[in-house]
């Protein structure tokens, strides 16, 4: 009895659509580990901030994947793709020049045609996060949160003057030992430890003996080779903690799922408590990678259509529709035959 209960419930569309809620499927899936200081990068807006006297409300951060290192440039809200670009060739491509690949979340301006079109004539390869799935590129979000434990500290009671501190904040970050690359970004890009306010305080003895040339870019080397077996170390112990209580789960294009709405996928003003937490049966268009699909979303549903497996269930046919379930439950619950189980069908949906 039990198990034609467990069955029924399992295949009732009624309970596909109400219940449950984001699993804990898909194991951890690290980025590309880069080989050189920006080449591969992320980037990403700091929202909410107070209005300074130069109308800066925002922050945009561009991080570097390889040496951790960032740079804090001040911005509107309002500031378009068009802006945007701009700033990057402002302050960053003309430190670092071109990347090859850039990972954002889908932020409007990201998504832009202008910025699409940018990118693609300088080979430039854009990874987008999935929807509403910030891990994607967490890097740059635990960035985002040193930043605003930096800001705090420095600016006080000054709050409308932060744009006037990114700087110190900046170098201060740059200059901090990383934790996953065991080095400070300043010592990665640059080869050497530039001096802090610390640093100023006592006599330094500098060697009258200058280095070669080549013994400079063997170092380069030798440093850039540690920083890349200390990530990639760094990523398997994070991988290792993340899977453990995580399990895979694997689907493959044509296959059919429940796809969970989150509150941020409802447009405004529709959201509510007791509103179908999940849409479908869905599709699987394709297979992005083992976390990643993308779903053929009804034409009513106005949003992005990548879907993390996390928020992906596996469809199972309903009961009604099944002929071997239903037999089954006609012999073992309903023994009168096939009229209770058409009654059952007409005006039954659940237990």
């Amino acid at each position: 009895m039990r198990k034609e209960v467990d069955r029924y419930v399992k295949r009732c569309r009624v309970c596909q659509v109400s219940k449950g809620m984001a699993t804990n499927a898909g194991l951890y899936m690290p980025l590309h580990v880069p080989l050189h200081p920006w080449v591969d990068i992320s980037m990403d807006f700091v929202l909410g901030l107070p209005r300074t006297q130069r109308g800066n409300d925002s922050i945009f951060v561009v991080v570097d994947r390889f040496s951790k290192m960032v740079h804090f440039i001040p911005c509107k809200k309002t500031t378009d793709a068009v802006n945007v670009a701009r700033l990057f060739f402002r302050d960053v491509y003309r430190l670092h020049g071109l990347p090859s690949s850039i990972v954002s979340d889908r932020d409007t301006r990201f998504l832009s045609h202008f910025w699409h079109s940018l990118w693609k004539m300088v080979n430039t390869q854009l990874n987008f996060s999935s929807a509403y799935h910030p891990q994607t590129y967490g890097q740059t979000k635990v960035v985002n949160r040193s930043l605003g434990n930096l800001l705090r500290c420095l600016v006080g009671n000054h709050v409308k003057a932060w744009d006037q501190k990114l700087c110190q904040a900046e170098f201060a970050h740059n200059h901090d030992c990383n934790r996953s690359t065991r080095f400070s970004p300043l010592h990665v890009v640059y080869f050497a430890q530039p001096c802090g306010p610390l640093d100023l305080m006592t006599p330094r003895v500098s060697s009258s003996v200058p280095k070669k040339v080549q013994d400079f870019v063997a170092g380069l080397h030798d440093v850039h080779k540690a920083i890349h077996e200390n990530l990639v170390c760094a990523n398997s112990k994070y991988k290792q903690d993340a899977d453990h209580k995580r399990r895979h789960v694997d689907f493959e294009e044509g296959d059919f799922v429940w796809a969970v709405l989150t509150k941020d996928r409802f447009p405004v003003g529709e959201y509510n408590k007791l509103s179908a937490k999940k849409v479908g049966p869905l599709e699987i268009v394709e297979k992005i990678n083992s976390n990643a699909y993308r779903l053929k979303l009804p034409s009513h549903i106005r949003c992005s259509d990548v879907f993390n497996v996390k928020h992906l269930i596996p469809y199972h046919v309903d009961s009604f529709n099944d002929d071997l379930a239903m037999n089954s439950r006609t012999n073992f619950v309903y023994p009168g035959g096939m009229m209770e189980a058409q009654v059952l069908k007409n005006g039954l949906t659940c237990f």
